[in-house]
């Protein structure tokens, strides 16, 4: 075929716009169609017969060109494509542009999708050089794959190699290829679809990290320690794509695209929440299965139509449970008990829920009221993680006699859990039972339990021997080397103890002396709290950002230096923008600027309470303290006191109607006040 007079019977010929090892790209005009086209001059035909040619011409997918014609001519072939607006990944990179986390997750759905769809053909065909030169991005965000290898259709389930892109093409296809040029023959070495997955990962971590990554697997550093924008799961969903096993990666493309739709799964957080969650879906098949084999036995106990439901209903329970919508999750929970009431699974996911959001009490008192009376849950394999849970709940609420007790229960029910033992260790340091403590962590290394767990209990193993220096030493090691937000946070937090330690220390030895040495303590703990902000996180920053602004009021108390107070407000502002404040948060705030002389600021957080907390009678104190200053302020003729004496009776009400257990001082402070103000006549 005259190549020449078919271009000019039906292209019009823009020009080139790009040239390399597959071919050169021209930009046409289709006079017949009446758009614009690429020319794709193919440097080698890698066609084994037209069949696959019409395979390539049937594809339709979103994220691909349609191929609309093969040109064969004396020189090469040609293969004409829809042209795509916009401009590939690669001229983005180089053009400086970063990448969000949130983009890059979209790109890398719609990447694994059209994947995917190439791989499910019959036969398979495999791209073979996946790299952000080779995905256009559109005008309306989408990306769209271009330019995939025709030796990548194929016969079996690998193909062909004819090249690789350095820093893109997977370790398999790289020594294909070396392979191939060292023996200076044209060998057919397999490789299979896994080779794209890795392509992809290493595509999206360029995007991700401005890097390409390392071809020497153990210098590939995860994105997470790059870019703290970069969640944990992101990063481990890329670094097992990038493995260099074929084998230890993502199986197939889909597999690869549900990571990227369920990526809370692979956070830490979920997985400490979840536990061994897949047994519970895997009872549930079970009794499916049991139902269905009834069903069919002539058994009508269980209809399979009202399990689906209950299935679902569960599913919907866990979905509401990670998403922490209070009030799905309680409905959702009342519908499965009613459902299937002799069931443990929507109990266990109200228990998720009630310690996620940290209301220990509650997921204390419902674990003892709700689920230990029934005794058929005993044998349950999730009961282990129950009683895990429930000592946590005491442990963090300083029960820690309690605590020691729920961790044996749960050792007992399943003894090969790691992070039992890692815990139950350091329950009973804080018991003051060392030496049990290290027996514990002795079992915990047999388990297997990881190096920054283990560098997190022998912290606070040292911590309660009083060695705050080798305490220090172990935690800021676990700091450094663990990957897991959690057990970093509560390094931290260990580590704080240990510097307040040191400063209870000093001041408890130098009583007359200077506290300057003392104060630097508090100090050294608030620039780790502060790296602490940055460092973990956001489920684990309350903890942090409540100690923080608590050691800012310490250091503004020792210091007089309203700069730690002005500080502290700015932290209790942050708890309550991330939606995690309380009355105590409010509080402290509007205690800041009172003793900062900003009665103005103090009143305005006061109000504030009010409409938050309208039946604590904390608040109604705190207004009445307050009007005492402003009129203490005031001359003698011009003070009044009508509203304090509003503010001492509604507090006084309430306080009376429900009294705290260990009284408030406060209170018969007011008290003190108003027997002052109504015998000096004020009132």
């Amino acid at each position: 075929m005259d190549f020449n007079s078919v271009l000019h019977d039906t292209y019009e010929i823009e020009g080139q716009i790009g040239a390399g090892g597959g071919g050169t790209v021209y930009k046409a005009w289709h006079k017949r169609l009446g758009k614009e086209v690429v020319l794709k001059k193919i440097h080698h035909s890698g066609f084994h017969n037209e069949e696959e040619k019409e395979i390539l011409k049937k594809l339709k997918h979103s994220y691909l060109p349609q191929v609309l014609d093969f040109l064969e001519v004396e020189d090469g072939v040609f293969t004409v494509l829809d042209y795509i607006p916009g401009a590939s990944l690669d001229k983005f990179l180089k053009s400086g542009r970063k990448f969000t986390p949130k983009q890059v997750v979209r790109y890398a759905v719609q990447l694994c999708e059209v994947v995917d769809y190439l791989h499910r053909q019959n036969p398979p065909i495999i791209h073979g050089d996946i790299k952000p030169a080779n995905i256009m991005l559109t005008p309306e965000d989408n990306i769209c794959l271009i330019d995939f290898n025709i030796s990548g259709v194929l016969d079996g389930k690998s193909m062909t190699v004819q090249g690789y892109t350095p820093g893109y093409a997977s370790p398999e296809q790289a020594a294909a290829v070396q392979k191939v040029t060292d023996r200076a023959v044209a060998l057919s070495q397999p490789v299979d679809a896994r080779s794209d997955i890795y392509s992809i990962a290493a595509t999206l971590y360029h995007l991700l990290t401005g890097i390409k990554p390392d071809r020497d697997f153990n210098k590939i550093r995860r994105p997470s320690e790059l870019d703290d924008r970069i969640g944990e799961g992101l990063s481990v969903i890329l670094m097992k794509a990038l493995n260099p096993d074929p084998r230890a990666r993502f199986q197939s493309a889909e597999e690869m695209r549900k990571a990227f739709q369920e990526l809370y799964r692979y956070e830490s957080k979920y997985k400490r929440l979840i536990f061994r969650q897949e047994l519970m879906f895997l009872s549930i098949a079970v009794c499916m299965g049991i139902g269905v084999l009834l069903f069919f036995f002539g058994r009508k106990e269980l209809d399979a139509e009202a399990e689906n439901a209950y299935v679902q209903t569960i599913s919907l329970l866990g979905e509401a449970v990670e998403r922490q919508d209070g009030q799905d999750v309680e409905t959702l929970y009342e519908k499965a008990r009613q459902m299937r009431p002799e069931r443990l699974d929507a109990c266990f996911q109200r228990t998720l829920y009630l310690y996620a959001r940290r209301d220990y009490a509650t997921c204390q008192e419902f674990i003892e009221g709700t689920i230990l009376t029934e005794a058929d849950w005993m044998d349950d394999v999730r009961m282990a993680d129950i009683y895990f849970l429930l000592a946590n709940c005491y442990f963090e609420q300083g029960d820690y006699e309690r605590a020691v007790v729920n961790y044996r229960t749960a050792i007992l029910k399943n003894g090969e859990n790691p992070d039992y033992y890692r815990d139950y260790a350091i329950a009973l340091a804080r018991q003051n039972e060392l030496g049990k403590a290290k027996d514990v962590l002795q079992t915990a290394r047999t388990k297997g339990l990881s190096t920054d767990d283990l560098l997190l209990v022998e912290g606070e193993l040292k911590k309660d021997e009083g060695d705050f220096e080798g305490a220090k030493k172990s935690l800021i090691q676990c700091i450094s080397e663990t990957d897991d937000d959690h057990v970093r946070m509560r390094a931290y937090v260990i580590c704080d103890i240990v510097y307040r330690n040191l400063y209870d220390q000093y001041v408890k030895e130098n009583r007359e002396g200077d506290s300057k040495a003392g104060i630097e303590y508090l100090n050294e703990s608030r620039a780790l709290l502060e790296e602490a902000r940055t460092r973990v996180g956001l489920e684990d920053r309350l903890l942090i950002y409540e100690r923080l602004a608590q050691t800012y009021i310490d250091l503004d108390e020792l210091t007089s230096d309203h700069t730690y107070g002005m500080n502290a407000i700015s932290v209790l502002q942050d708890i309550i923008d991330q939606g995690w404040g309380s009355y105590i948060t409010y509080n402290n705030i509007s205690i800041l600027y009172q003793k900062m002389g900003n009665l103005e600021q103090a009143e305005a957080i006061l109000r504030q309470m009010e409409g938050l907390y309208p039946d604590q009678y904390n608040t109604y104190k705190r207004r009445a303290l307050l009007e005492v200053e402003k009129q203490n302020r005031k001359d003698n003729d011009q003070r009044e006191y009508g509203d304090f004496l509003k503010y001492y009776e509604r507090a006084k009400s309430l306080y009376e109607a429900a009294p705290p257990a260990a009284g408030d001082t406060e209170m018969q402070l007011l008290d003190n006040l108003h027997k002052q103000l109504e015998t000096g006549g004020w009132l």
